[in-house]
């Protein structure tokens, strides 16, 4: 009886242990992540304890982040954040968006309307494959030109990403 109650008190200390190691923890892997963002010099947008604060990340130091806001310095204590947002551009959603839609309909437009032109003289039969083909030649050439168009889209919208805790 007694070994059984000297086991769970120590069970008891040990997890009170690992609880009081959790902020120090989240404070070092915090830093890790806020170290990246100072490196991009972004902007980012942290809350700790219900308030948001936001701001232009300058510095990292001992626990604690230092931020540029519209109403001056302020140091945020990283053992009390919990979550991190940074801005950023939304250029390779654009991208992507842009590049499928491209691929799409130019890949479509190609393979209905210069299968008739250029394949199709009027003395040949035109044949699926032709079509196919020049489909997806017409659907990388979309998917190209699509993705550069997406791409400079995205750039001239910010968007904010979280970026702790991880997703």
């Amino acid at each position: 009886m007694r070994s059984t109650l000297t086991l769970a008190v120590l069970q008891v200390l040990s997890c009170a242990g690992i609880a009081a190691s959790l902020p120090a923890q989240q404070a070092a892997t915090l830093d890790s992540v806020l170290r990246r963002e100072l490196a991009r010099s972004s902007l980012v947008r942290m809350r700790d304890e219900g308030a948001r604060t936001s701001g232009k990340l300058v510095g990292i130091s001992a626990g604690v982040a230092t931020l540029e806001t519209a109403a001056g310095s302020r140091s945020v204590p990283l053992a009390g954040v919990d979550s991190v947002w940074a801005r950023r551009r939304a250029t390779g959603v654009g991208a992507l968006v842009g590049g499928g839609v491209g691929a799409i309909v130019v890949g479509i437009f190609g393979a209905t309307t210069f299968t008739s032109a250029v394949v199709c003289d009027g003395t040949a039969s035109c044949a699926t494959g032709d079509r196919v083909k020049l489909g997806l030649m017409g659907g990388v050439v979309g998917a190209l030109a699509g993705g550069l168009v997406g791409a400079g889209i995205g750039a001239l919208i910010p968007r904010w990403h979280r970026i702790y805790p991880a997703r």
